[in-house]
């Protein structure tokens, strides 16, 4: 089990200040394939990259996007951040609330991906050797990225997948975001899960320690949490029957709790019991 949650970050519509990273909306050349379409195999499974003449090629990724900028002049910028982790914060999360300097708060709804290699940016730091894996956090990855500001670009460009996004008004401030199925996840209820395997819809309980974090995102512990949830949403590393990612909802609570859930646990499918042929008609 994993978990995710919707961030709140601090943003601008425009350019300038300290407010220089930008995300970008999905660009005109982006296709998306779905390959079920195809071949019944590869149900749920997409694919996006750009024509090259007559094949699908790869489309750009993370190094040539935020690095050099190959998107740049084309009008595709949404909104603007202070720091290359929340840009990164938001690609990972897919979605977010963006927090406006005059106060208002807009939705950064998914819209694509590029569908290359996921590679989370603090696992990058490990692999790199650059802070253990025992004790890890996102407080310590920030702090060394701060103070080794020379790495950022390795550390962010092993994650090649990128995502783009839209911008909506926020509706109702209670709707979490939108899942694969269509309607808004529900903080501490909804999962992500490889629907190639799982219906989108379907009912489970869960059963797996958990932190125990308090209102204030402070963490007090591990607790044993089992609950019923319901399958509403994927996710690019949400692949096969051995991985479930947990949605939070937002606030500083779900921030903390989406960090330190990295535990094996359990998953019953509930189904619909048929009844026997012979009894088809019968008084139960």
């Amino acid at each position: 089990f994993s978990s995710y949650y919707e961030p709140t970050l601090r943003a601008s519509l425009k350019p300038g200040g300290e407010y220089v990273y930008p995300i970008y909306a999905r660009p005109d050349d982006l296709v998306t394939v779905n390959l079920g379409n195809f071949n019944e195999k590869f149900k749920g499974e997409k694919i996006s990259g750009r024509l090259d003449g007559k094949e699908l090629a790869p489309y750009i990724d993370r190094e040539a996007i935020d690095f050099e900028g190959a998107l740049k002049g084309r009008g595709l910028e949404l909104a603007w951040f202070r720091d290359r982790v929340d840009v990164m914060d938001l690609h990972i999360e897919g979605s977010g609330r963006l927090l406006l300097d005059d106060g208002r708060e807009m939705k950064a709804k998914f819209a694509a991906t590029n569908s290359l290699k996921f590679k989370g940016w603090l696992s990058a730091l490990v692999e790199m050797g650059a802070l253990p894996r025992e004790g890890l956090s996102e407080e310590k990855g920030r702090a060394y990225l701060r103070d080794h500001p020379e790495k950022v670009r390795d550390v962010m460009t092993r994650n090649r997948r990128y995502t783009f996004f839209r911008l909506e008004d926020i509706k109702d401030p209670e709707a979490g975001p939108e899942g694969t199925y269509g309607l808004p996840l529900v903080g501490w209820r909804s999962i992500a899960i490889d629907n190639a395997l799982v219906p989108m819809g379907a009912l489970a309980f869960m059963s797996v320690t958990t932190p125990d974090v308090n209102d204030r995102g402070e963490l007090l512990g591990r607790k044993q949490d089992r609950r019923f949830v319901f399958c509403q949403d994927t996710g690019g590393a949400i692949k096969g029957p051995a991985r479930v990612d947990f949605f939070a909802g937002n606030g500083e609570k779900a921030h903390t709790f989406a960090f330190k859930l990295w535990d094996p646990g359990t998953l019953h499918l509930l189904l619909l019991k048929e009844r026997p042929a012979e009894s088809a008609g019968k008084a139960p």
